[in-house]
């Protein structure tokens, strides 16, 4: 039982840390992203809202900066939008503000609750942007100019949202392994000397006795 119970306690350290955290405005832009500045692996929640861009009275967009990954680097998130209105969407944009992927899970079934599951194809930094799905397209409502907060988001729903994202950045290249010299070879006699050097020893050892008896 004890032995279960540490086996229990030692996975659970195992596991990645996660870690909650809350929206800070104003991200409606790449330039204006939140940064969440993810390293290794881990899970982290977050809690914001889709409210009104008051730069032109349309829906906001919500960009965290994710961080760095590595090349086959691990992006997954689900947004959810609770009892709130907002039916929300979500994006995943490179440094250069292309679009990489884009995902609304599937509508209208799970009408308020999104999903992507992405691997990083190049060593880039990626954000993740936030925002109101219109209708069964969430393409239809990305920002147009993920780098300026306008125009903002023409769809109509808005509301709180969480959005739990599992991460993994990549792997760093392993360092060189250190070059070991080999250890010297020990000379050992094959069979056939030794039996050749056995010999020699009992003829010598004859012409002594032979010697002494004269």
């Amino acid at each position: 039982m004890i032995k279960r119970v540490l086996a229990v306690a030692a996975l659970s350290f195992a596991l990645p840390a996660f870690a909650a955290l809350s929206e800070v405005e104003n991200n409606g832009s790449i330039p204006t992203a939140q940064a969440l500045a993810l390293t290794g692996s881990g899970s982290v929640s977050i809690t914001g809202a889709i409210t009104t861009n008051p730069l032109d009275g349309n829906g906001d967009y919500d960009f965290y900066n994710l961080g760095r990954f590595a090349v086959g680097g691990n992006i997954k998130v689900r947004v959810s939008g609770g009892t709130s209105p907002l039916d929300p969407a979500i994006a995943i944009y490179n440094s250069k503000g292309l679009l990489v992927v884009n995902d609304d899970e599937r509508w209208p079934e799970l009408g308020t609750q999104s999903y992507l599951d992405y691997f990083t194809l190049a060593d880039d930094s990626y954000f993740l942007a936030v925002f109101s799905a219109k209708g069964s397209s969430a393409l239809e409502a990305v920002s147009s100019d993920p780098f300026n907060a306008t125009p903002g988001n023409v769809a109509v729903t808005q509301g709180v949202y969480t959005a739990d994202l599992t991460y993994n950045t990549g792997f760093a290249p392993l360092p060189p392994a250190s070059i070991k010299p080999a250890p010297k070879a020990t000379a050992v006699p094959e069979p056939s000397g030794i039996a050749l050097s056995a010999l020699g020893l009992l003829a010598l050892l004859g012409m002594r006795r032979k010697r002494s008896a004269a």
